[in-house]
């Protein structure tokens, strides 16, 4: 997991959460995706998510399965994204993120929590 700053908007409920992020042009993601037209790749995406679950729930997270993981538009630098988190009833998580009203990214994850974190 990478550290990042996210502004964390819990209050929804427990099973619930939106993160704001605007995604800094200086990620080592960016070296290779891409020099001259930045996009932060899929494994990048995957991991700002888990972060933002990590906040959520308090304690370490490991992604066990990605079960759906569908890139609608590039996320790049500088842009500002909604993250929202939602657990189904089936214990996956199901991950938007959005800008400016646009789908971006969904995603469902199931996730085994540390409890020793």
């Amino acid at each position: 997991m990478i550290n990042l700053e996210l502004e964390l908007q819990l209050g929804h409920s427990e099973n619930s959460a939106k993160a704001l992020w605007e995604v800094p042009p200086h990620l080592t993601y960016f070296q290779g995706h891409f020099p001259e037209q930045p996009v932060l790749p899929a494994v990048g995406i995957i991991d700002v998510t888990m972060e933002v679950l990590k906040k959520h729930i308090g304690k370490n997270v490991e992604l066990s399965e990605i079960e759906y993981a569908k890139f609608m538009k590039p996320v790049t630098p500088l842009m500002t994204v909604q993250i929202y988190a939602q657990l189904n009833s089936d214990k996956s998580w199901n991950f938007l993120w959005k800008c400016n009203g646009e789908l971006l990214v969904k995603l469902d994850l199931l996730v085994t929590s540390n409890i020793e974190s």
